[in-house]
């Protein structure tokens, strides 16, 4: 008798390798600048980033970090109350909402914020 084998496949979305970062910044004519952030979320060598402007725009880009060809950008200008196209493509490809990023964010940068006081052992 023929000993069978079974083969064990990995779930479809492991998650071997995961980092998030934060930029904002500025842009537009000095005179009247407006604001930016965009949210990177690295899932196994892929990044997926939302972009959130100050005008409206929001736009997810995901990309990979091997050069592979295939970067997918979607954009949206969404009027006021309704809901993104492209933040919910973002949301359902990293797992995760764009409140739920801020507060993951937070919790593992915690000691990335600067102190306006300056080292604590100064005042304590």
């Amino acid at each position: 008798m023929r000993k069978q084998e079974q083969q064990s496949y990995p779930p479809r979305h492991r998650i071997v390798q995961r980092a998030l970062s934060m930029r904002s910044g500025s842009e537009g004519p000095r005179h009247d600048p407006y604001s930016w952030s965009t949210l990177t979320v690295t899932l196994n060598g892929v990044d997926h980033t939302l972009r959130l402007s100050a005008l409206g725009g929001i736009s997810y880009r995901r990309e990979a970090r091997d050069g592979t060809p295939g970067a997918v950008t979607m954009t949206d200008y969404p009027e006021r109350g309704d809901v993104s196209l492209a933040q919910q493509a973002w949301e359902r490809a990293v797992g995760m909402t764009v409140s739920e990023f801020g507060r993951a964010y937070d919790r593992i940068h915690r000691d990335d914020i600067e102190d306006p006081m300056g080292d604590p052992s100064h005042y304590i």
